[in-house]
């Protein structure tokens, strides 16, 4: 079927690529990586888009990645620069927006999956080490919990999730 104006323009192929790429974004999962062995929190929708943020060379980084376009920024000076002063404009009363309810976010929040999590501790007091190293072999924390004696403190933590549960969840 082509679709046409009345200068004979053919908009068949502007249509297909926004239903496939939505299409694509509906179905491709979003994944949250959080590793603080080396500190980095990444946000990732599988072949679309990917930002992070690192610290490299003692400066916090923001780096994004959507398709084949990149920017980088730094954290600091993004948080800290002058900014222009706001020009005075006469505003429309805006009404408060309705909060959504707690349920509502919970049913969101218990709609993610986390498909890998690693939580070492040490308190550095080998006494209380000792009395908690038992939950390292507790049925559901035997392997991803680790109570050490060796000074390493770190969490790691997957979660993924797919945009269209995200929505069904939200409907829900």
């Amino acid at each position: 079927m082509q679709y046409t104006c009345k200068f004979g323009y053919d908009f068949t192929g502007h249509l297909i690529a926004p239903a496939v790429f939505s299409l694509l974004a509906v179905i491709s999962t979003i994944e949250y990586n959080i590793d603080s062995r080396i500190p980095q929190l990444e946000i990732r929708w599988r072949s679309i888009a990917k930002g992070m943020v690192v610290f490299d060379d003692g400066d916090y980084l923001i780096r994004m990645k959507i398709f084949f376009f990149k920017k980088e920024w730094n954290l600091e000076k993004l948080l800290f620069q002058k900014r222009k002063p706001a020009t005075t404009a006469v505003k429309k009363k805006d009404h408060p927006a309705k909060k959504p309810p707690f349920s509502k976010i919970m049913t969101v929040t218990q709609s993610f999956q986390a498909t890998q999590w690693e939580l070492a501790y040490c308190t550095e007091d080998y006494l209380k080490d000792a009395w908690h190293y038992t939950i390292n072999f507790l049925p559901h924390t035997m392997h991803h919990v680790r109570i050490n004696f060796t000074s390493e403190n770190y969490l790691l933590l997957k979660i993924r999730k797919a945009p269209w549960r995200i929505m069904h969840a939200w409907i829900r």
